[in-house]
């Protein structure tokens, strides 16, 4: 077992369900699997100086640690530590010399897109926190009973197509 901090509001297996028998009547669901990727959650702080100072701003940004992938977060969620078994946690294979500079300059684009200035602000790495995003593998028959996998998002209910 091991113990995680992830999200308290999320979508439960049988929302994921009616999720997918929404989109498709037909659906044969054989097994729905939580599974947890790590992410970090990184909060810059953008300082310009002189008249501009009135544009500094905090811009978060959630990366993915299985894959690099940079998001832009919308508010601070709440967690819970829970443990979970070991065979449901993707493990990191992103590192922190890889993932800092990547998503510093990913909010540097963003900020400087939104702002439109030509001053270079001061970022500063405000704070760092770890933690696990829950996501549904679901195992699925087609027609010809071949075996399909959909992952599924437990914040939002977006899915992917896997095989």
């Amino acid at each position: 077992m091991l113990t995680i901090r992830t999200m308290s509001e999320t979508l439960q297996e049988e929302d994921i369900r009616g999720i997918l028998e929404n989109r498709d009547e037909s659906i044969r669901i054989e097994t729905i699997e939580p599974l947890y990727y790590p992410y970090v959650m990184l909060m810059y702080s953008f300082l310009l100086k002189g008249k501009l100072s009135k544009l500094n701003k905090q811009m978060m940004c959630n990366v993915d640690l299985v894959c690099g992938r940079q998001a832009v977060g919308q508010g601070i969620p709440e967690f819970v530590t829970i443990e979970v078994e070991d065979r449901q946690v993707l493990p990191a294979s992103v590192s922190e010399k890889d993932f800092l500079p990547a998503s510093r300059d990913y909010v540097f684009r963003l900020f400087l897109g939104k702002m439109k200035i030509l001053q270079t602000p001061e970022i500063q790495l405000a704070a760092t926190d770890y933690f696990h995003k829950l996501f549904y593998l679901v195992g699925c028959l087609d027609q010809e009973d071949s075996p399909y996998h959909v992952l599924v998002d437990s914040m939002d209910g977006s899915l992917v197509l896997l095989d």
